[in-house]
């Protein structure tokens, strides 16, 4: 009778089992007690896509994976940068069953697959900065340049293609691009479709305009505003 072939681990594994025979390996903290202290209502749960949901759905905290994927990012990053060598995915009631409860069975699939791809990308990135410096996070960037305009609706088009350049931009410099390299971009893009979204976008996110030919750019159309 023939053995079964071994099967190689894949280079993730390798490393994974190479550092906890090294050391003893961190896991992340509880994400659920993270969510609860960001005191988020019905209606941010809800987000635009279950606006009209007919049941209460506060407290499904995978829900947040579809609603508020930058909160949940931000979460795993926060772990990621406080020294966590493994991040579980915010899924822990991502199952049909468990979904019943607010009618959301058939979103499983959903959630799931969103939870991963969150944890994947926020560990992607503190990987490629070696938890040095903030990484880039396109998600963070378009809640900050939808938050600066007025009516974002109506500029979704542009919006989208902004961001599009933007990350095309981050990931072709990455990991040497600077954050001020990056906010270059992002102010450069949100100017060309809302002046006023540029003045408020530069005044809150100052870390993107310290570049003195930046800050005497918004001074000048502060002055003609």
């Amino acid at each position: 009778m023939s053995s079964r072939p071994k099967i190689a681990p894949s280079p993730a594994e390798a490393e994974l089992r190479r550092a906890a025979a090294e050391r003893i390996l961190v896991l992340d903290g509880a994400m659920g007690t993270m969510i609860q202290e960001m005191g988020l209502d019905e209606d941010e749960f809800r987000g635009a896509r279950y606006d009209a949901w007919n049941r209460e759905v506060r407290g499904n905290n995978d829900l947040l994976n579809l609603t508020r994927p930058d909160a949940i990012h931000d979460i795993h990053i926060a772990y990621l940068r406080a020294g966590a060598d493994i991040i579980a995915t915010n899924t822990f009631s991502s199952t049909a069953i468990a979904q019943a409860d607010y009618g959301l069975s058939e979103a499983a699939y959903e959630l799931n697959r969103e939870g991963a791809a969150l944890a994947r990308h926020a560990a992607d990135l503190v990987r490629k900065r070696d938890g040095r410096t903030e990484p880039f996070d396109i998600a963070k960037v378009r809640l900050g340049m939808v938050r600066a305009m007025a009516d974002p609706e109506s500029h979704a088009a542009a919006l989208d293609a902004a961001l599009a350049r933007i990350e095309a931009f981050a990931e072709e410099h990455s990991p040497e691009v600077a954050t001020e390299e990056i906010g270059r971009q992002v102010l450069a893009e949100l100017r060309h479709i809302d002046e006023a979204a540029y003045l408020r976008f530069a005044s809150v996110y100052k870390n993107f305009s310290e570049a003195s030919d930046f800050s005497r750019e918004v001074e000048s159309l502060e002055k003609r505003r």
